[in-house]
């Protein structure tokens, strides 16, 4: 029977076992945990070897880019037995508190362990991951990586994914570490690491300027018409549109290592050669991300401690958003949601992805989530607005089809103040110069019925099936993608100009 189920939360699990009168519980779990619920016995004398054995056994599957768990073992005599169970049948029937109450009970049992091993296994990516979320750099998209593994265990899984670039394995491990293109901030050293950051000044103006585009359209009922538009916005507005379908479009864009324009503030194209990384602990000179940086946080106290204090909140959040992407490592359910939650105070749009019953909180909390039905069941899936079952299935969901839904939706919203305004403006016109403002209608009541049915279904119905791009076209280049994240179709200058053309048309 379960005693307690695994949880990331509490980063263990346990269940009881019963042997010829013997109680033993087993308890499984990050090493960290399990470790540190060990007794003192297991922690000296010939134990101690075995100990630190085990821990350089797991911290080298973790480099190998394997989830490792650690097992742990408590004999238990019937008097204690009988007396958790008792206490726990009381906490059972509390109404206010139970949780908190078993928990507490698990707890004080799952203590004075005596190690029995670790494991390790291999969970390989899905097919096209590292493709999938090339494309999603490519179009600009910020991409965070957060995980519950160890930080070695996270950083070559990154590396394998593209997410980082291959020389932060080079990098000192166990402290933090910095340079131009790389921030790691670990609990050796953390608080000193991420106050040597300093945003460049151009990048932090520019967030600025997107700070504030972003609430505007907030606060516009006309740019919220279109607020569940898939992804984030991330790029820089050109002073002319360009044609989704024009010949020097399409052969501007590069291959998947196109560039980037200066100054985005998430996201990016390609890694660049950015050469080995030295180690830069004893520079005290200020890093300032100009190029771009890559961000590895360890979570646990470190990003707790960051999120709790408003400065280095601040400070955590300036280099995430000049980072070309973000992994998380150690990150509880509910700082999963945190993060996310962080995300969104930068009015920027946030998909949350996830595939098991801990993302739940994270998917619930962006914007949009999508959930992956996989071997770790459906609980993701039933939480989030969209469910797809391998992780490659992102790109033609937002490429594709959130791009087309997003110019069809901007062009019926604007046809129908358009066909509002034709009709009205001509009643107006005719009752002002013609009419002698009696109210007498223009419009008999047949072509008052027939309006919304023949003069509008058609053009509706037309373009909620037209294709703004060929579907390989947008699938092979995910730079078109801008266009949905800077909103070109519907804006105040767009709306206005449906608006008045109506007008025009009415008195026409």
């Amino acid at each position: 029977q379960r005693f307690s189920a695994a949880s990331s939360s509490t980063g263990r699990g346990g269940a009881p076992l019963c042997d010829v009168g013997q109680y033993v519980i087993i308890t499984k779990g990050a090493d960290e945990r399990v470790m540190s619920m060990l007794s003192g016995a297991a922690r000296s004398g010939g134990s101690a070897e075995v100990l630190e054995r085990t821990q350089a056994h797991v911290d080298q599957f973790a480099r190998q880019g394997l989830r490792t768990l650690v097992f742990g073992m408590r004999v238990l005599d019937a008097a204690t037995v009988r007396d958790f169970k008792e206490r726990h049948e009381h906490a059972m029937t509390l109404l206010e508190g139970r949780q908190l109450a078993v928990e507490a009970l698990q707890k004080e049992l799952e203590k004075d362990l005596t190690l029995l091993g670790a494991s390790a296994v291999e969970d390989a990516l899905q097919h096209d991951v590292r493709h999938s979320i090339t494309h999603l750099l490519r179009a600009n998209v910020g991409v965070w990586m957060l995980t519950g593994d160890k930080v070695e265990t996270a950083q070559q899984i990154s590396v394998s994914c593209g997410l980082l670039p291959s020389d932060v394995a080079r990098t000192p491990e166990g402290r933090s570490y910095a340079s131009p293109h790389y921030l790691k901030l670990t609990a050796n050293g953390w608080e000193e690491t991420l106050a040597r950051f300093t945003p460049c000044p151009e990048l932090l103006r520019r967030r600025e300027r997107l700070r504030a585009r972003r609430a505007a359209a907030t606060e516009d009922g006309l740019a919220a018409t279109v607020n569940g538009v898939l992804g984030r916005v991330r790029g820089q507005r050109p002073t002319e549109r360009s044609s989704l379908l024009s010949e020097d479009l399409v052969a501007s864009r590069g291959t998947a290592g196109g560039s980037n324009p200066s100054g985005v503030v998430t996201g990016a194209t390609g890694y660049g050669s950015n050469g080995t990384a030295n180690d830069s602990s004893s520079d005290s000179r200020p890093v300032t991300g100009e190029d771009g940086m890559s961000l590895l946080v360890e979570g646990g106290a470190v990003l707790d401690a960051i999120l709790a204090n408003p400065e280095h909140r601040e400070r955590f959040l300036a280099a995430a958003m000049v980072s070309k992407a973000v992994v998380c490592a150690r990150v509880t359910p509910s700082q999963k949601a945190a993060i996310t939650a962080l995300v969104n105070g930068e009015h920027a749009t946030t998909l949350s992805i996830g595939d098991g019953g801990n993302d739940v909180a994270m998917i619930q909390e962006a914007h949009v989530g999508v959930g992956i039905i996989g071997k770790e069941g459906q609980q993701a899936a039933r939480a989030a607005d969209f469910a797809i079952t391998q992780f490659r299935h992102i790109v033609p969901l937002m490429f594709v089809h959130g791009h087309m839904s997003y110019a069809r939706t901007c062009y019926v919203v604007q046809y129908s103040f358009y066909k509002s305004m034709l009709i009205s403006f001509i009643q107006i016109a005719y009752n002002v110069f013609f009419g002698g403002v009696s109210g007498v209608s223009f419009w008999n009541s047949f072509f008052l019925t027939v309006w919304n049915g023949v003069y509008t279904l058609p053009q509706t119905f037309f373009y909620s099936i037209d294709r703004c791009a060929p579907r390989h076209l947008l699938l092979r280049d995910p730079s078109l993608y801008r266009e949905s994240q800077a909103g070109y179709r519907l804006t105040k200058k767009t709306f206005f100009a449906f608006v008045l053309r109506g007008m025009a048309q009415s008195v026409g």
